[in-house]
């Protein structure tokens, strides 16, 4: 429901555009994170005595995890950006992308 009121309000053209800057932002912060956790392995020694190679470790979890979100992130809105892409040609005019929302529920009709 979300897409088509977006769609609905931006047009199809803008919306996909946002939608594919949304998703290459998605990514440029799953490879900043794996960039921060290969410096942070390069810099921080895990020989040396005390907590810091245990607190290096769960820090480097977490960024890990944010790391394998983004990634997620990236791929959905990818993936929900081209789907509706591929089937936004008018069949008979050959348009692409020129049309108006005409219901906002869970199948969009356009």
């Amino acid at each position: 429901m979300e897409p088509a009121h977006s769609i609905g309000k931006l047009g199809f053209r803008r919306w996909y555009e946002r939608r594919l800057l949304e998703s290459f932002g998605w990514l440029a912060v799953c490879m900043l994170c794996a960039f921060v956790i290969g410096a942070v392995l390069e810099m921080i020694g895990l020989r040396t005595p005390g907590l810091t190679p245990l607190v290096t470790l769960v820090v480097l979890y977490f960024i890990g995890l944010a790391g394998v979100r983004a990634s997620q992130r990236f791929a959905g809105v990818l993936s929900e950006a081209q789907r509706f892409a591929n089937r936004s040609t008018c069949p008979q005019c050959g348009c692409y992308g020129r049309f108006t929302v005409l219901s906002e529920t869970a199948r969009i009709y356009v």
